[in-house]
């Protein structure tokens, strides 16, 4: 998939001001012992999935009945008597972003490999069974790799004149291996009500990087502050979803998906920070590694419930994804001191140690809605519409690493039904705003606010065989 994006891209000077806030005195003063704030967009419905459910906005609670329920709803394998398989790819991802900052803006784009699906659902053959059916997948639903952003910031303060450096890079995945099941009481094709349960185990890694540097030149000082902080973190989850689907009518069914929170396994990151600053005569300067800090990501309660209601040519699908909230819990923490030089004047050097200031996150609960349909207009081939919003689990919270934008998109596609091979190709247009960020004063006293502006377009495809 294509994936063409447009961010005005401010937030970012949040995570730099916010290291660089201080005031100027005549001594160096150290570094703080932080990961600073970075742009990183955690929305759960950002990564279109699957085939015929990626260009109705996911909208398939009810109605998924080939392997993409395996992710859907596991209740839906239930539905097909054949096994099959089915693969999707949002291909590529193109991202603009607009760094805004004081008196200048700078613009990067970026073209990579984004999203994933892969499902297998086991049917007759090989399972010689009228009412279980098996199902195994790998997903990547969470991906933001928006690419490095730089930029240069020259202006004017009552102090004298300074100038900003700034470079970033971040990445926020998911990969979600998982293994299901599927039963119909009354035999594939029968049975009113189908249950499914899934096994799955989220990988979640945040990968960023940031430096920075802030010169401040006045008419008798000079004032040299640069940071740089790098993280690469892994936790691994399990977590466990049950799915129920119920035929109401011929002309209606309603879809159930529980997911539990994730029970987090395993976690560990890399932390460096290094930064140093300078001022006449002074100079302090720190150091800190921990090649393998604690490092927590919080996976939330999950409820879907959809209702499908069909006609004579097409069908048309509600669903409500219920996102739970987690209280503020520690992203990264680590016990490893840090260490701290300063030397004033023709003094000698003072060493001491610094503790790691511990990351804090937390998130909100969300209540995301989508509407989908098709309309068939051939013996084979369906038009497919959507619409969805995906609401930020993140708090309005400018300290927070996580980014707040809530997110909305349309959907759009055809989609080609044969025998054993089935085909799908769409659009999906999505837009947002993050709230303002308030900043804090940097070296030469010049405040401000930013904003986090998202626009995309994403090119989908996605092949289906059934055996």
């Amino acid at each position: 998939m294509a994936f063409i994006g447009r961010v005005a891209h401010g937030a970012y000077c949040a995570g730099v001001c916010a290291s660089l806030a201080a005031t100027c005195g005549a001594a160096a003063q150290l570094p703080p012992v932080v990961v600073p704030p970075n742009a990183v967009l955690p929305n759960y419905e950002r990564i279109p999935l699957a085939g015929r459910e990626s260009i109705e906005a996911g909208a398939f609670v009810a109605r998924t009945n080939d392997a993409a329920a395996n992710w859907y709803n596991p209740a839906g394998l239930a539905q097909h008597k054949e096994s099959a398989v089915n693969a999707s790819a949002t291909a590529y991802e193109w991202t603009r972003m607009r760094l805004a900052g004081p008196g200048v803006a700078t613009d990067r784009a970026t073209f990579k490999t984004v999203g994933t699906f892969f499902g297998v659902l086991l049917g007759d053959p090989p399972l010689r069974s009228d009412r279980w059916r098996l199902g195994v997948s790998l997903t990547r639903p969470l991906a933001w790799r928006p690419g490095r952003t730089d930029a240069a910031f020259s202006f004017s303060t009552p102090d004298g004149q300074e100038l900003f450096t700034f470079s970033s890079d971040v990445d926020l995945s998911s990969l979600v291996p998982a293994a299901s099941v599927a039963y119909a009481p009354r035999g594939v094709g029968k049975s009113p009500i189908r249950f499914g349960a899934t096994f799955s185990v989220p990988i979640t890694s945040l990968w960023q990087t940031q430096s920075l540097t802030d010169r401040l030149t006045s008419a008798s000082s000079l004032t040299t502050r640069l940071r740089t902080s790098a993280t690469d973190g892994t936790a691994t989850h399990l977590a466990l979803t049950g799915g129920l689907q119920w035929d109401l009518s011929s002309h209606a069914t309603a879809g159930l998906r529980i997911v539990s929170p994730g029970i987090q396994v395993w976690g560990s990151t890399r932390i460096k920070i290094q930064g140093s600053e300078s001022s006449g005569t002074s100079l302090a300067d720190l150091t800190f590694r921990d090649e393998s800090a604690e490092f927590k990501y919080a996976i939330p309660f999950q409820a879907d419930i959809g209702l499908t209601v069909r006609f004579a040519r097409g069908e048309i699908e509600a669903d409500v994804h219920y996102h739970g909230a987690a209280d503020q819990y520690v992203l990264y923490s680590s016990d490893t001191l840090a260490q701290a030089t300063q030397v004033v004047g023709g003094t000698p050097p003072v060493v001491s140690s610094l503790p790691f200031t511990s990351t804090y996150a937390a998130v909100r609960a969300v209540a995301n809605v989508a509407i989908a349909g098709n309309y068939r207009i051939g013996r084979l081939m369906r038009v497919h519409l959507g619409v969805l919003t995906d609401r930020s689990p993140v708090p309005t919270d400018s300290s927070s690493v996580f980014t707040k934008v809530d997110l909305y998109r349309v959907t759009s596609g055809f989609s080609l039904t044969g025998a054993s091979l089935s085909g799908s190709i769409g659009l999906a247009y999505g837009w947002g705003r993050g709230n303002d960020r308030s900043l804090v004063v940097t070296a030469g006293g010049l405040p401000g606010q930013t904003r986090l502006e998202v626009r995309t377009l994403n090119f989908i495809y996605a092949l289906s065989y059934a055996f």
